[in-house]
C-alpha cells in the first residue's frame, strides 16, 4: 500500500480515496493479490475511521479476511485499539469477520474471551454462534482461554451462551494437554468457577494426558494447600468426583473396533444405544419424518375410534331384536337399557350378559391398547423438539390417553367390571411407555448423576457406568461417520 493510499486510510478521507482509484483503478486488485499485506482497511480499523473502513469492506469483502505481516485481521487491530465503535459496526456488515483466524489461530472472540469484555463477547456471541466452536493452535477455546487468564464475567458470559443453546458438551472438550475447563478450574484455584461447572452436565472424570482427573489434581496438592484449594476438593467430593484410581481401566478407540460383539453382550447393547440416538437425529429426513407422522396420526385415530366403538358395539343384542334390524341398544345405567327405532322410544328389557364374545373382550381391548399406546410415544417422537409446543402436546397427548382409559370402562360388559378394564389399559400404557423409558436411557443419563444429594451414592452409581459411559460415547463417534459428520462434535 504506497503512502498515499495509507494517509487517506488514517484520515477516514474517502474523497482522497476515490480520486486515487481514478488515477489507478487497479489498485485495490493489486492489493488483494497479496498473500499477507496491510490494507486500507486494516489502516482505517485501527484508527477508527469507520465510515470509511465499511467504505472499503463493502468494495472488497475479502480485505476483511486479510491478514497482515504481523498475522491480524482488521477487527483485531480494531480491537486491540479499543475502536469498540468501528468493531460494532464492522460486525453488523460481516458477521463472519468474527471467525476470522488471526496468529495462533486465534479469533476476535478469543481475543474479548481472554480480556474479559463481557460486552462484546455477549455481542459476538449472537452476532456469529457458530465462533464458539473455533479452537487455537492449542486446541483451546473461548472457555478455555476466559479460565486460564480467570476471566469471570467472560466465564459467565459463556457459560450463559452454552446453557442456552443446550450446547453442554462443549464443556468436555480438551485443550492440546488433554485439560477440560475443569482441570483448569481446579489447577488454579478458582472456587466460583468450580461450583458452576459442577452444576452442568459436565463430565467429572475425564484424564487429562496425565491421566490425571480435576479430583486428582487438587488432592496432589496435599493438605497444606491453601483454603481454595480445600474448597474445590470439597465441592468434587460433594457431587461424587471420582481419582483415577477409582476409575476402570483406560479405555480406547483400538480396543472398541478390534471386537465385534453378539447380543446378548453389554457392548452390543451399549452399542445398540448409540446407533438409535444417532439415527433418531441423523438418520430421519424431513420427509420420512413426515410420512411416518401421518402413519402414527393414522393409528391414533383408527385405534381410539376403536374404542370409542368397538366391533358388534358396546352391548350384545337381545334375541327378540333380531325381528326389527333397526332397533340398537345403547349402554346406559343397569336395568335402564333404551332401545330406539325409526318411529319411537320404547323401554326394553335389561341387556343379556354376552355369550362366548366375552372371552375377545380382554384380548381385543390389550391389543387396541398396546396400538394406540405405541402411536402416541412414535408421535410425540417423530415431532421437532420445541419446549412450549412440544409440552403442551405433551399434556394433550396424556389428557387423550386418560379419557382412552375412561372410554375402555363405558364400553366393558357386566360380567368384566368397569374398574377391571380401566386397570387393564392403564397397565398396557403404563407398561408401553415404561419400555420406551428405557430405550431412552442411556449411559449419559445414568452417569450423569449429580442430581443426586448423596455423594457415596453419586460416586458408586458413575462408577459403575464409568466404563459404559466411554464405550457409549466412542460408539456415537464411530456411528457419525455414516453420515459423514466430523466425528469430534462428540468429544470427550
Amino acid at each position: 500500500m504506497d503512502e498515499e493510499m495509507k494517509e487517506a486510510a488514517q484520515d477516514g478521507n474517502i474523497d482522497a480515496f476515490y480520486r486515487i482509484i481514478e488515477d489507478n483503478p487497479s489498485i485495490l486488485k493489486q492489493i488483494e493479490a497479496l498473500e499477507f499485506v496491510e490494507t486500507p482497511l486494516h489502516t482505517a480499523a485501527s484508527c477508527g475511521n469507520t465510515d470509511f473502513a465499511i467504505e472499503m469492506l463493502s468494495l472488497r469483502p475479502s480485505f476483511g479476511r486479510k491478514l497482515d505481516p504481523r498475522g491480524y485481521s482488521p477487527l483485531d487491530l480494531a480491537l486491540r485499539n479499543e475502536q469498540r465503535d468501528t468493531v460494532k459496526q464492522l460486525i453488523l456488515f460481516d458477521p463472519k469477520l468474527i471467525q476470522v483466524r488471526s496468529r495462533g489461530r486465534k479469533t476476535p472472540l478469543h481475543y474479548v474471551a481472554e480480556n474479559d469484555d463481557a460486552d462484546l463477547l455477549s455481542e459476538f456471541l449472537v452476532a456469529c454462534p457458530s465462533a464458539i466452536n473455533s479452537r487455537t493452535i492449542r486446541r483451546e477455546t473461548a472457555l478455555h482461554l476466559a479460565v486460564s487468564n480467570k476471566c469471570f464475567e467472560a466465564f459467565q458470559v459463556l457459560i450463559g451462551w452454552i446453557y442456552r443453546t443446550g450446547n453442554r458438551r462443549k464443556l468436555d472438550w480438551k485443550d492440546k494437554n488433554g485439560s477440560t475447563v475443569l482441570h483448569i478450574a481446579a489447577q488454579t484455584g478458582q472456587v466460583e468457577v468450580v461450583k458452576i461447572l459442577t452444576r452442568q452436565k459436565m463430565d467429572l472424570d475425564i484424564r487429562d494426558q496425565y491421566h490425571m482427573t480435576a479430583l486428582d489434581i487438587v488432592s496432589n496438592l496435599g493438605d497444606d494447600s491453601s483454603q481454595e484449594y480445600a474448597q474445590i476438593r470439597e465441592i468434587l467430593h460433594r457431587v461424587g468426583a471420582m481419582k483415577r484410581t477409582e476409575l476402570p481401566w483406560e479405555f480406547n478407540m483400538m480396543h472398541l473396533l478390534r471386537k465385534i460383539p453378539s447380543f446378548p453382550e453389554a457392548s452390543e447393547i451399549i452399542r445398540s444405544q448409540a446407533v438409535r440416538s444417532v439415527d433418531s437425529n441423523k438418520g430421519l429426513t424431513g420427509d420420512m419424518r413426515n410420512a411416518y407422522l401421518v402413519v402414527t396420526v393414522l393409528i391414533v385415530t383408527a385405534s381410539f375410534q376403536a374404542i370409542i366403538s368397538p366391533p358388534g358395539g358396546g352391548w350384545q343384542r337381545n334375541n327378540d331384536d333380531d325381528n326389527n334390524n333397526n332397533n340398537t341398544a345403547l349402554v346406559m345405567p343397569p336395568n335402564t337399557t333404551m332401545k330406539y327405532s325409526e318411529s319411537s322410544i320404547k323401554k326394553g328389557s335389561s341387556p343379556s350378559r354376552r355369550g362366548p364374545k366375552d372371552r375377545l373382550f380382554y384380548p381385543f381391548l390389550v391389543l387396541n391398547s398396546v396400538t394406540f399406546a405405541f402411536s402416541v410415544v412414535l408421535t410425540l417422537v417423530l415431532l421437532p423438539f420445541h419446549t412450549l409446543n412440544t409440552g403442551l402436546l405433551s399434556w394433550s397427548l396424556a389428557f387423550l390417553m386418560v379419557t382412552y382409559s375412561m372410554s375402555a370402562m363405558l364400553i366393558s360388559p357386566p360380567n368384566v367390571g368397569q374398574w377391571n378394564a380401566t386397570a387393564c389399559t392403564s397397565a398396557v400404557v403404563i407398561a408401553v411407555h415404561g419400555f420406551f423409558i428405557y430405550l431412552k436411557v442411556t449411559p449419559e443419563l445414568i452417569a450423569a448423576a449429580n442430581w443426586i444429594p448423596i455423594p457415596s451414592l453419586t460416586r458408586f452409581i458413575r462408577r459403575k457406568y464409568a466404563e459404559y459411559l466411554y464405550r457409549y460415547r466412542m460408539e456415537k463417534r464411530v456411528r457419525h461417520g455414516k453420515y459423514n459428520s466430523n466425528p469430534n462434535d462428540l468429544r470427550s
